[in-house]
C-alpha cells in the first residue's frame, strides 16, 4: 500500500468577459468524474488529479499533495490552498 488515492476529474472553465471580449475572470461551472460528452459552450475542459495521503483523513493531521496533469495546459497554474 502506498499511503495515498488519487481522485480524478474534470474541471469545466468559463470567462467572464468584457465587452471587449478580454477575459475579466474565470468559473468553475460543472466538475464531473468522468470526461463530458458534450462540454458546456465557451468553455475550457481541464482534467486534474488530487493525491491524498491517508493521513488527511485523519483528524489533526490534515496534508494535501496536489499533482496536476499539464498534458494541454499552455500557461502557468497558480494555486492557492484556503483551508490548510
Amino acid at each position: 500500500m502506498s499511503g495515498t488515492h488519487d481522485a480524478n476529474f474534470y474541471l469545466q472553465v468559463k470567462p467572464d468577459r468584457y465587452p471587449s471580449g478580454k477575459v475579466r475572470s474565470l468559473r468553475a461551472v460543472r466538475l464531473t468524474q468522468g470526461r463530458p460528452t458534450e462540454p458546456a459552450g465557451d468553455t475550457v475542459l481541464v482534467k486534474l488529479s488530487l493525491r491524498l495521503p491517508d493521513a488527511a483523513f485523519e483528524p489533526l493531521a490534515p496534508e494535501v499533495i496536489i499533482v496536476p496533469e499539464f498534458q494541454a495546459l499552455r500557461s502557468a497554474m497558480e494555486i492557492e490552498v484556503l483551508n490548510p
